[in-house]
């Protein structure tokens, strides 16, 4: 559970038990209705394919009214990447009127079970200035003020992070490391007999070498898959969604 305030606002929280709480908090000069939300309320989805498999609990998502703050959780599976493909969010870029990029920065804090594992986490940027790996054990935290940061699970352990992201505005976009490959994005969304959609939309990222053109990207993955492709995505890479 989890409980968004404005500033200025008195919040008393009281424990039945022992509990572990996380204090996220960016700059706001405005104010907005404080909001409990529930685990009912909190949207999950997995993303990922075999090798960086990942649920995420988006928390303080776009449903709830803030000035510049999102919070969620993501938990690997054991022996699994996440964060991946690489991906940024350290300037704000537009193509064509839209927003491809927002300039946001990123706390992680991570726990791992058993507490005896670890993972590793890479920050770094395309021009090199930023290179740096990180051990990543229980407790620890990890500030990304920019760059591509994926994470690496040992096999045989759960790795949980919180994440808290805030820049200058609310919009949630970034762009992939293409690497020396294309990156594309399949979301597949399962339905029941009736035609219902489910609540667990599950995505899939595909590598592919060489670059493919982006006005071929939906006829090859459909034809390829036979699912449909929910992103449009241009010749370095970067997906649209």
């Amino acid at each position: 559970s989890a409980v968004f305030v404005s500033p200025g606002v008195l919040l008393a929280i009281h424990a039945n038990e022992r509990t572990t709480l996380a204090l996220c908090k960016a700059r706001a000069d405005k104010k907005f209705p404080t909001a409990f939300i529930s685990p009912e309320n909190v949207s999950t989805e997995w993303r990922g394919n075999e090798g960086y498999r990942r649920r995420v609990f988006n928390i303080v998502n776009k449903e709830t009214q803030t000035q510049r703050i999102a919070v969620g959780e993501t938990i690997n599976e054991p022996g699994q990447w996440s964060s991946f493909p690489p991906h940024k969010h350290d300037r704000r870029e537009e193509k064509s009127g839209k927003v491809v990029e927002a300039a946001l920065e990123e706390i992680y804090y991570f726990r791992i079970k058993p507490e005896t594992g670890f993972g590793f986490q890479r920050v770094y940027t395309k021009d090199g200035s930023c290179d740096e790996s990180y051990v990543i054990r229980d407790g620890d935290v990890t500030r990304i003020p920019g760059g591509c940061h994926p994470v690496a699970n040992m096999p045989g352990h759960q790795l949980y992070y919180l994440w808290m992201l805030a820049g200058d505005e609310r919009v949630y976009v970034w762009n992939t490391d293409p690497l020396r490959y294309g990156t594309y994005m399949l979301r597949l969304t399962a339905y029941d007999k009736a035609g219902n959609t489910k609540a667990d939309t599950h995505y899939v990222y595909v590598l592919t070498e060489p670059l493919l053109p982006a006005a071929a990207v939906t006829a090859e993955f459909a034809t390829f898959s036979s699912l449909p492709v929910d992103a449009a995505c241009d010749n370095f890479g970067n997906i649209y969604v």
